[in-house]
């Protein structure tokens, strides 16, 4: 028999803008158990402090001797104007009172951490927010597919994202490829993510901000990619291992079957079945950043390793799950933002400019087993 009433919460522990603009409940369930005493004509009050969601009441005409009442999940809104005006992490509190006519009966108080707009909470809560901080409709996403859309037609004769039109692997690989090389031309330097990023989570930067500082860690880098893949229309994933994230893409116009998985042998089986790519984003931030199959090879060693596999997000089955990237902060001048973002180096020879940004070295391809008429196979050759 309970010997006095309870309030037990089930609920995110750090939230941060992306859930309100995609409608995540924070409350996943709350529970009132009575003791033995029957309650009549209660009041349950939820607040929060600082004020970040509107206070909540339910009414309840009575609780009878020892029986619960419960709610999941609640319907707590969230103040757009609070969370998109944080520029750093806030410590707040969320408090429950159970009032009976007017005299309380019972107060629980919780702590909850509010992030800052631009900052992710880790794996520690709900996986498939990442896909938010994915801003495909940033601006500089589309200077970064304008070069690649040069570089596709110069190795390739054709300069459309036509992502999945064709129905062929070897074109859905070479839009991809031609993005990394336009990325790869942006001089990007790398930066250490915070320790522990993958369960704590860390600020991320946009793709504006990348093209404008240009630093980037690979969570960051990941996300980039994540940006342009999607706004070119292919599937892009995310990847992630203890303290490291990479970036993938479908070949095939495809899905997870969920949003997010830790199936880490389900994701080495579709990139042996050349169902996707897998390759380590930061390679461009080398002196040397080389190519798409170069990426795709130091990829290789993440699939294979015995380190926890924390995630694999799938950005399509995200956006069909209703998590909706964030509205991009910025909205720059045209020609002071592009000058901003230009190559680092812009101004090669012809001929030494498509030796350099060759996307493809033949010599450096992964072995390929025979595949059928869908293969890969052959793909290298336009970028020789």
């Amino acid at each position: 028999m309970p010997e006095a009433v309870n309030i037990e919460l089930t609920f995110d522990q750090a939230i941060n803008y992306a859930f309100q603009q995609n409608a995540i409940p924070v409350i996943k369930e709350l529970r009132v158990q009575n003791d033995a005493i029957p309650r009549k004509n209660l009041l349950l009050r939820i607040t929060t402090e600082p004020a970040f969601t509107e206070t909540l009441e339910f009414h309840l005409q009575s609780l009878e001797p020892e029986r619960e009442f419960r709610v999941s999940p609640l319907d707590l809104k969230l103040s757009h104007d609070f969370l998109a005006g944080l520029n750093e992490k806030v410590a707040g509190w969320l408090k429950v009172e159970l009032i009976e006519n007017e005299a309380p009966v019972f107060s629980k108080t919780e702590p909850i951490s509010l992030l800052a707009r631009n900052e992710w909470c880790g794996l520690a809560g709900l996986p498939e927010i990442l896909a938010a901080f994915a801003l495909p409709n940033d601006p500089a996403v589309m200077t970064i597919l304008s070069r690649a859309a040069e570089l596709l037609r110069e190795h390739t004769g054709r300069s459309a994202f036509n992502a999945y039109q064709d129905k062929s692997r070897k074109r859905a690989w070479e839009q991809i490829a031609a993005i990394y090389k336009a990325v790869a031309e942006l001089g990007i330097r790398y930066v250490v993510p915070p320790a522990s990023f993958h369960h704590t989570g860390q600020k991320v930067r946009t793709v504006s901000d990348i093209l404008a500082q240009r630093f980037a860690s690979c969570l960051d880098l990941s996300l980039l990619f994540a940006a342009c893949c999607e706004q070119a229309g292919l599937h892009p994933l995310v990847l992630m291992h203890d303290g490291h994230a990479y970036a993938g893409c479908w070949l095939e116009e495809r899905t997870l079957p969920e949003p997010s998985s830790d199936d880490l042998q389900h994701i080495r089986k579709l990139f042996t079945d050349e169902l996707i790519t897998v390759f380590e984003c930061t390679l461009v931030t080398n002196e040397s950043p080389g190519t798409l199959t170069d990426a795709e090879l130091l990829a290789r060693p993440h699939l294979e390793t015995q380190l926890p596999f924390r995630l694999a997000l799938d950005i399509r089955r995200a956006r069909i799950a209703r998590i909706h990237h964030c509205r991009c902060p910025i909205n720059p001048d045209n020609s002071a933002f592009q000058q901003r973002v230009q190559p680092a180096n812009p101004r090669l020879p012809v001929d030494l400019a498509i030796a350099k940004l060759s996307i493809l070295s033949p010599s450096q391809s992964r072995p390929r087993p025979n595949r059928s008429p869908a293969s890969t196979n052959g793909r290298a050759g336009c970028w020789t």
